[in-house]
């Protein structure tokens, strides 16, 4: 299990997103929600990583 956490600037430069984007992507269900460490949001890179797969693999038939 990865410790490795991100901050909202890093996650926006990953993904060369504005914030704006970010947040709105997050509330339509988009992106991964950030944890919440006091007042400061935060992404653990294992989630992001998986969002990222989940992306990236064909959309499978129904």
């Amino acid at each position: 299990m990865s410790k490795i956490v991100l901050r909202l600037g890093e996650v926006s430069e990953r993904y060369d997103t504005p914030i704006p984007t970010l947040y709105a992507n997050i509330k339509k269900g988009n992106f991964p929600k950030p944890l919440k460490i006091g007042k400061v949001a935060r992404w653990r890179l294992e989630d992001l990583e998986a969002w990222e797969k989940e992306k990236m693999s064909p959309a499978e038939s129904v």
